[in-house]
């Protein structure tokens, strides 16, 4: 009879144990999928002010700019799954630059910022 108690309290333990660590690793996965969006993002957002300053004002920049700016969201929208596509917070180019002012501080904490 111990040996029965023994053994459920064994299997009870590792249960418990693999259901925290799966939690834990999907929150932490979740973490590293929002710092992704956010250092994407402001790549993005850098190569374009770049390419402003390197390239003469006119239409055709702006055309490019704004292909660039519809592409880049397009193109990290195809890139996941539908099950994370709910982790992310926006759609298009305006409500992702707004997803990025939110979260500035998570970025500065990890990439110094060039002014």
């Amino acid at each position: 009879m111990n040996y029965i108690l023994y053994f459920l309290v064994f299997l009870f333990g590792y249960i418990t144990c693999r259901t925290f660590y799966f939690i834990r690793s999907a929150r932490l996965s979740l973490k590293l999928i929002v710092s992704g969006h956010l250092f994407y993002l402001l790549a993005i957002e850098r190569a374009i002010k770049r390419h402003r300053e390197l390239s003469d004002p006119g239409i055709e920049l702006e055309n490019d700019i704004v292909v660039l700016q519809s592409n880049s969201i397009d193109y990290l929208l195809k890139l996941h799954p539908t099950f994370y596509r709910e982790a992310l917070k926006f759609d298009d180019w305006q409500s992702a630059m707004k997803y990025l002012e939110e979260h500035r501080e998570i970025i500065s904490q990890y990439w110094m910022e060039e002014d």
